[in-house]
């Protein structure tokens, strides 16, 4: 992530050759604050390799939300995982899943299997996020 003199702010890295980063506006219930969610996958089937939830505090970029907060509520890195955003009521719903396909089915017969739910929303009184 670069500021406008193309200086790094932030550095968003992941260990694959080949990594489709998304980057998405993120709005939420009790802030006027701007948040960005940054998804990084890899791969026909989009595995997920890295995510953070970045937003200023006190003028700095800050990541807020990353793969190792998830870890908590479920994630575990090694496995092969997608991913599911979305806002509802003004919080973030992230949630984490991978396909069980049976023995010689295809991944279009595979089971959506959530692995991660995590509701977020955020705490003015402390400026951060609340994970639950």
């Amino acid at each position: 992530m670069l500021d406008d003199k193309n200086q790094v702010l932030m550095n968003f890295y992941v260990n694959t050759t080949v990594p489709d980063i998304s980057i998405k506006e993120i709005k939420l219930a009790n802030s006027d604050k701007l948040f960005y969610e940054v998804i990084c996958t890899a791969g026909a089937h989009a595995k997920l390799e890295g995510y953070w939830l970045v937003g200023k505090k006190d003028g700095e970029w800050t990541i807020f939300i990353s793969m190792d907060n998830l870890k908590s509520f479920g994630i575990n890195p090694d496995k092969y995982y997608n991913m599911n955003n979305k806002i509802v009521n003004g919080k973030l719903i992230i949630n984490c899943f991978h396909l069980e396909v049976p023995e010689g089915k295809s991944m279009a017969e595979g089971k959506k299997v959530d692995d991660c739910y995590v509701k977020v929303d955020w705490d003015n009184n402390k400026q951060t996020f609340r994970m639950y």
